[in-house]
């Protein structure tokens, strides 16, 4: 049997029990084939729970401090120094003051405004396991350089991209692993972003209707459990958190299957 295509679908979820301190990243990637009798199989499963560091105000000060101690080493009346690590501490004090406001958001509009029961457990098992950036980090490197080992034609995707995967790609690079070959350049994921792949074929279907099955599409629901019913074994081995809506494999599970199911169609 021949492999039409083989994908490696990646999603990233924020969450934290305080803006400040406990912040974690949970990424899922999937790995994900679609066979020439159009059927969809789950090779592999990758999912961390990353512990950022854990309060922005410290940092915020530590920055200060040091730009503190590095003016008072200038020479007198060195102007132009001052005012140029002033400019770098205030665009580093900016950096992290970005990161504070997206953890926030994400924290209030998702996890604060879902009453769930299902939802705080899974906000919670997060927390509990969630590991080191770096060992993190490395870990998704050695099971990137495996899965290419395996599938050298893979397709990263996500369902943005710009974001997940070039995130993922610039902390390889932090951590001095080549992340062209596995992910995509610095400040580029390289990767297909389904988001607008998919919105692109659904306005088609409105022109073209009659010319593809949209049976499955439009049963993807169904589809999805029956995904997931068949891959129960591996999910339950390789996930480290609560299965449901809004964890990191389970997302990059849709994202994939969503992305297969269409290009089955445009076959």
């Amino acid at each position: 049997m021949s492999i039409n295509e083989v994908v490696c679908s990646f999603d990233i979820e924020c969450a934290g029990s305080n803006v400040h301190k406990n912040s974690i990243l949970q990424i899922g990637a999937v790995v994900m084939e679609l066979d020439e009798f159009g059927e969809i199989k789950i090779h592999d499963i990758f999912d961390v729970c990353i512990k950022l560091k854990d309060d922005v105000c410290e940092r915020r000060n530590e920055i200060i401090k040091n730009t503190a101690i590095e003016i008072c080493i200038l020479p007198k009346n060195n102007e132009m120094s001052v005012r140029d690590l002033c400019y770098k501490m205030n665009m580093k004090i900016k950096d992290l003051g970005t990161e504070e406001e997206f953890e926030k958001r994400c924290l209030e509009e998702f996890w604060h405004n879902n009453e769930h029961p299902k939802k705080r457990i899974l906000l919670k098992e997060i927390l509990d396991n969630g590991v080191d950036k770096r060992l993190a980090y490395e870990d998704l490197f050695h099971f990137l350089v495996g899965v290419r080992k395996k599938f050298p034609n893979i397709l990263n995707i996500s369902d943005n991209s710009p974001v997940d995967l070039a995130r993922i790609s610039l902390e390889f690079q932090k951590y001095d692993y080549n992340s062209l070959e596995f992910i995509g350049g610095k400040y580029n994921g390289f990767g297909l972003d389904t988001e607008d792949f998919i919105k692109g074929v659904s306005f088609a279907k409105k022109w073209n209707f009659d010319e593809y099955d949209h049976r499955k599409l439009t049963n993807f629901e169904e589809e999805f459990k029956k995904l997931v019913e068949k891959n129960k074994n591996l999910i339950k081995k390789k996930t480290k958190v609560l299965f449901q809506e809004h964890s990191a494999v389970y997302d990059a599970i849709k994202i994939g299957q969503e992305y297969l199911l269409v290009k089955n169609l445009l076959k």
